[in-house]
């Protein structure tokens, strides 16, 4: 990531990233994860994750309709307080989510940036 840019750039500048850069937009939640200064690691699942959801399902994630269930989904994905290199987690068996909730960690594919950095 560069200086000046924040986690919701680099979701909205990556073309695998669409789905989730649209849910993040249309939710208010890309504004919100651009201001935030505190570290956090937010796994972000690319456009492959969707592609079992019918079109309807789709539209209504990434319609401001789907708000609430695109909040469930991020606070999922994202770890606060932390901010992860692909080497931290080979080191770990799990992680907590910003709910609570214990995150396995198991090798396969990932999508980290080029300076390392698991978005």
């Amino acid at each position: 990531m560069k200086k000046d840019e924040n986690v919701f750039d680099v979701i909205k500048s990556d073309g695998r990233l669409g789905v989730l850069s649209k849910m993040l937009e249309t939710s208010g939640l890309g504004e919100v994860l651009s201001g935030e200064r505190e570290a956090f690691t937010l796994f972000a699942p690319t456009d492959d994750a969707f592609s079992d959801l019918s079109g309807e399902e789709l539209e209504f994630l990434t319609s401001g309709r789907g708000r609430n269930l695109v909040m469930a989904i991020i606070s999922r994905h994202l770890i606060p307080k932390s901010y992860l290199y692909s080497n931290d987690l080979r080191k770990r068996d799990s992680l907590e989510n910003m709910t609570g909730a214990k995150m396995e960690i198991r090798e396969e594919k990932t999508f980290c940036s080029s300076a390392g950095r698991v978005f």
